[in-house]
């Protein structure tokens, strides 16, 4: 356990207190004080999973008048952060909330991640939002510069451990939307993202449903958008093609939490829903998922299914 706090130069000090002073950043998120769990906003960020299943969100606590992230839950009062090599739990915390794009990005051997999210400050340390896998979870913590670990509080005992992410912000790109009444109308840079078990390209699409946009499929001789809903295939006639702008990928859900770039198609309920792909019966399929869902959710022969293995199209802004 490391649970000294060294020094870190004045010009690593001077480049993180900038990168979280940046136009576009900044703005995007914040820290909102709540008295517990049932106050956490529908834009709190949800970073981990405890134990038992349960989202951990990010948050920091008040303690000897520096500010240290850490976790809570909504069913919780406090926040739980590593202090003096010890989990303390606070009643004075703060939840962090988002308006933009969030990511978590690996770092090793101390370094700290551009634009990385500022938690407190302590012994002229910026403190960071981290997470790490420990026992079956997914916590969250703080790191600092020239650490070499994400420091949580855990079953009363603080514990560093040495494979983490840090949470960055990441600058948003607009994502281009067209809407198409048949295949033959697709734009040529349409985003191809599947491909169907004839051998035919999927493209990244969107239909509308009783007024609410799910993330779908088509492809060039069709004059629909196919999605799943209800556990259904869904055929919608009013739908949209994605334009392929060379800044899309797909990276994998960890724990059933999506990337932080991952693209929003649609809005229902509290779930934003984003676009994911999946191998099945020899093709690749899209679909739609969610923060939590832990499955891509596709229309297929008429049906709905949720297959557990997938990937989500992310937007990167760099």
């Amino acid at each position: 356990m490391k649970s000294y706090s060294p020094k870190i130069p004045s010009i690593a000090l001077l480049f993180l207190v900038l990168t979280n002073s940046l136009p576009g950043f900044a703005q995007e998120f914040s820290w909102r004080r709540i008295s517990n769990g049932t106050e956490i906003p529908d834009n709190a960020v949800a970073g981990g999973r405890d134990s038992d299943g349960t989202p951990l969100f990010v948050a920091r606590g008040s303690q000897e008048g520096n500010w240290h992230p850490g976790k809570t839950r909504k069913d919780w009062n406090t926040v739980s952060i590593e202090y003096g090599s010890k989990e303390l739990n606070l009643s004075n915390y703060e939840i962090l909330i988002a308006d933009g794009p969030l990511s978590w990005e690996p770092a090793r051997q101390g370094f700290i991640p551009e634009n990385s999210i500022k938690g407190g400050e302590e012994n002229g340390n910026i403190l960071v939002v981290c997470r790490c896998q420990f026992e079956g979870s997914l916590q969250i913590g703080k790191t600092w510069a020239g650490l070499n670990s994400c420091n949580i509080g855990y079953g009363g005992v603080g514990r560093s451990l040495e494979r983490y992410e840090v949470l960055v912000a990441t600058p948003r790109l607009p994502q281009q939307w067209i809407p198409v009444s048949m295949g033959a109308n697709l734009p040529d840079n349409a985003l191809v993202g599947g491909q169907d078990s004839d051998g035919s390209p999927l493209f990244v699409a969107r239909g509308n449903n009783e007024g609410i946009w799910h993330p779908g499929k088509t492809r060039r001789d069709w004059s629909s958008a196919n999605i799943e809903y209800g556990g259904k295939e869904l055929v919608l006639p009013q739908y949209e093609a994605l334009v392929d702008d060379g800044h899309y990928s797909w990276k994998k859900p960890t724990n059933g939490f999506v990337p932080g770039q991952a693209v929003v198609a649609g809005q229902e309920g509290t779930n934003a829903l984003c676009i994911c792909r999946c191998q099945y019966s020899g093709s690749v399929q899209l679909g739609k998922t969610w923060n939590g869902h832990a499955a891509c959710n596709i229309g297929y022969g008429g049906k709905g299914f949720e297959i557990p293995d997938y990937e989500v199209l992310v937007h990167f802004g760099r």
